[in-house]
């Protein structure tokens, strides 16, 4: 995924407008996925985890004190977890 679908998939992070900071959390995301594991759903896992990464980031603080409450990022990552089940059978999951 990139920058722009990025962020025209998740607008909530508008707020934090330093692009080479975003880029550096779907990086960071992307190394801790395997587009093999995830086939046709990669975009979707690495959205959900690039998002965490920037909610629970000394710029997502902006938003969380905006309106988000503090476990808000539980979100992302209860969504991510929904998917993975979806994805990817238990029994590759070590």
């Amino acid at each position: 995924m990139n920058l722009s679908d990025f962020r025209d998939a998740r607008p909530e992070f508008d707020q934090i407008s330093d692009d080479e900071y975003v880029q550096g959390k779907l990086d960071e995301a992307a190394r801790q996925l395997s587009e093999d594991a995830w086939g046709d759903h990669y975009d979707d896992a690495h959205s959900l985890v690039a998002a965490h990464l920037l909610w629970n980031s000394p710029l997502g603080s902006t938003m969380r004190l905006d309106g988000g409450s503090e476990d808000s990022s539980g979100r992302y990552l209860k969504q991510f977890e929904r998917l993975r089940l979806a994805v990817i059978p238990r029994m590759m999951v070590t």
